[in-house]
């Protein structure tokens, strides 16, 4: 049976961003009294009409205990830039977090750990289900496939194949790190947090991932056909599993720029015409 928290406990811990490549841990800027908000939501993405869609990567989270990596999951570094920063935190609901975790000290995660891999799911159509697709999975199609792969159709998108991304590797590559930098260790020695580890898409040709319309899903697991984890539509079903899901509804919000209450700490975010396009 897992664990459950609750995500009002959960919502609130520090998060990070971590870069294999350049070895840099970099802090996530959170509910304070600067007046930023919390970002953190385990089921809305919120897109505000008058900002561009975020540039997304796909990445590994951990939570880290008191200096220890406890557990992994699916996860998102979803971003905008101006000239002053890059914003992973750009108000409600924009940092999505998964929703089940895999305890990598658990008896059936620690032995599979380097072999489980990362696989991205994206909703691109309504979800019209017919006799045989009681489940909507057929709405679904694999985003880290080349574009050219395949043919393509509206509710039956081409099969599932094995584009995923294995996470082994980052994940040492983090442990490796956490242990020899001081300044990582110091900053990460108490309480919880999260650090979203950057991760490469799998082909070039992906490249940037982008969000689809309706919904996402993410997985990480063991399994040799991620897609069947589709036709599953309760989290619970993966109780004892060694299985991580991210999964979220897009929401297309008011503009940003026109609330009343946007604090102050987001008005270059929002300045006309600050937003660097990649």
């Amino acid at each position: 049976m897992g664990q459950k928290l609750p995500a009002s406990l959960c919502k609130s811990w520090p998060t990070w961003t971590f870069h294999s490549e350049t070895q840099t841990l970099m802090a996530v800027e959170g509910e304070g009294d600067e007046g930023w908000v919390n970002p953190n939501s385990f089921s809305e993405l919120y897109l505000p009409s008058d900002l561009p869609l975020p540039n997304c990567a796909p990445a590994l989270g951990v939570v880290i205990s008191n200096g220890t990596p406890r557990f992994i999951m699916p996860s998102l570094v979803l971003s905008l830039e101006t000239p002053e920063r890059v914003w992973r935190n750009r108000g409600a609901c924009s940092l999505p977090r998964a929703r089940a975790w895999i305890d990598v000290f658990g008896m059936y995660a620690s032995p599979i750990v380097k072999s489980l891999e990362l696989s991205c799911f994206g909703k691109m159509s309504s979800d019209v289900r017919f006799l045989e697709d009681i489940d909507g999975a057929a709405a679904w199609t694999c985003l880290f496939k080349s574009a050219a792969t395949g043919p393509k159709g509206i509710l039956r998108p081409p099969g599932f194949e094995g584009k995923t991304i294995k996470i082994g590797q980052a994940f040492e590559d983090f442990k490796l790190a956490l242990k020899q930098n001081d300044e990582m260790r110091n900053a990460l020695c108490e309480g919880y947090h999260y650090v979203d580890i950057v991760l490469p898409m799998p082909n070039k040709d992906n490249l940037p991932l982008r969000l689809p319309k309706q919904g996402l899903k993410m997985f990480l697991s063991d399994f040799s056909d991620p897609q069947r984890l589709l036709e599953i539509e309760e989290s619970s079903d993966l109780d004892g599993e060694p299985v991580g899901e991210l999964a979220f509804d897009l929401l297309a919000v008011g503009a940003g720029s026109k609330s009343e209450f946007l604090p102050e700490c987001y008005a270059d975010l929002y300045a006309e015409g600050n937003i660097l396009m990649s």
